[in-house]
């Protein structure tokens, strides 16, 4: 049968449906294929979505299974219990633990091996950096900060690499008495473009001396770490469009907090820090974006895995335990519980990311550059 709405109507319509519909109406016809595969029409359903849908995803350590959860969703909703298959080999029996090192308009980055992984969980879209000279540089007996983020002023996906080597710095005590202590030195940034598929270097003692554990957020056009330098803590974060580094300082009481339980997110347009124990899960939101004093906080009580803000604006938390999830509402009740097991049980890393149709370019390589600059945290 004939459409009796115009092609105009048709893309206005399209444009404001989820991700998860557009990927099944490609089958309807051949325009309706070449339309929503356009990038284009991707990066206008980006910008134009009023209410996109946010998941978390995870993968287990073998990268042998990947599962995305709807916050918004029903726990007993049939696509809860769907697989993907990660973008990479089947693993090895002696395959090293996947690493997740954030998200970026609806895509991840994966490490494996010595090898990144760009992958979008909703259409299936990956390109591997496999033997770039990142993997190369990439020492085992090196510390790094690893992000990945976008530049909007040159419509480009960067992966940002901050490298630490191990030095000894001999010390003589109290006693008098000569002693060495084992310090991490800073010592180049490296900047890969996906446009382009090129390198830059940067290297120079005024570099922030920081490292961390914790996984990278991108948020507000900047990579976030919570990162630890001399006796400090903050958010260290990496300005996208600027290149340059700048610090944001912790809520009040959290200065030395354990960042293995914790974790950076944004919920309702603000930057949060999520802080998770045994007896409760504090939910710090900065209601101001660089504004100390905006910092407020949210308790939920008991552990969870994983917080989010739904659509109807309500705070929803996530806990898996003993082959089960359940989920809860800011006051921490419960909402709902079903099974939930795998396969495999070396555990999982996870990552909240937001669909999109989104894909990202691949420009030819080129010769890296190497650029030095003294300015502090200046790139």
């Amino acid at each position: 049968m004939e459409s009796k709405l115009s092609w105009d109507v048709i893309q206005e319509i399209l444009l404001r449906l989820p991700v998860k519909s557009l990927v099944r109406f490609k089958c309807v016809c051949k325009s309706w294929l070449s339309l929503i595969s356009d990038s284009q029409f991707a990066k206008s359903h980006y910008e134009l979505s009023a209410a996109p849908t946010h998941k978390l995803l995870q993968i287990t350590r073998s990268g042998s299974e990947a599962r995305p959860i709807d916050f918004d969703a029903s726990l007993n909703d049939d696509s809860f219990v769907v697989s993907l298959v990660p973008p990479f080999p089947k693993p090895g029996k002696y395959a090293p633990h996947v690493l997740i090192f954030g998200s970026c308009r609806g895509f991840v980055l994966i490490k494996r091996y010595s090898n990144f992984y760009i992958w979008n969980p909703s259409t299936g879209f990956h390109r591997e950096l496999s033997y770039s000279e990142i993997g190369k540089q990439c020492q085992s007996e090196d510390k790094f900060l690893t992000g990945f983020g976008y530049d909007p002023s040159t419509d480009d996906y960067l992966v940002v690499v901050l490298w630490a080597k191990y030095y000894l710095n001999p010390i003589i005590d109290d006693n008098g008495d000569d002693d060495v202590y084992v310090n991490l030195k800073v010592d180049r940034l490296v900047l890969f473009s996906l446009r382009t598929n090129s390198l830059k270097e940067i290297q120079g003692p005024h570099l922030p001396d920081m490292y961390s554990t914790s996984q990278p957020l991108f948020f507000n056009d900047a990579i976030h770490w919570l990162a630890s330098g001399y006796n400090s803590f903050v958010i260290l974060a990496f300005d996208m469009v600027n290149k340059n580094f700048f610090e944001i300082s912790l809520p009040d009481g959290c200065s030395t907090v354990d960042f293995y339980f914790c974790k950076l997110g944004s919920m309702g347009g603000c930057l949060c820090l999520c802080h998770f124990d045994d007896t409760k899960t504090k939910v710090w939101i900065m209601k101001e974006y660089k504004v100390q004093s905006s910092w407020t906080m949210l308790e939920i009580p008991g552990h969870v895995s994983a917080v989010c803000m739904a659509k109807d604006g309500e705070l929803v938390a996530l806990r898996f335990d003993d082959g089960e999830v359940m989920k809860f509402n800011d006051k921490g009740e419960l909402l709902e519980r079903c099974e939930y097991c795998s396969d495999d049980l070396s555990g999982f890393d996870t990552v909240m990311y937001r669909e999109s149709l989104l894909s990202v370019p691949h420009g030819q390589m080129e010769s890296p550059s190497i650029e030095a600059h003294q300015s502090k945290y200046e790139c």
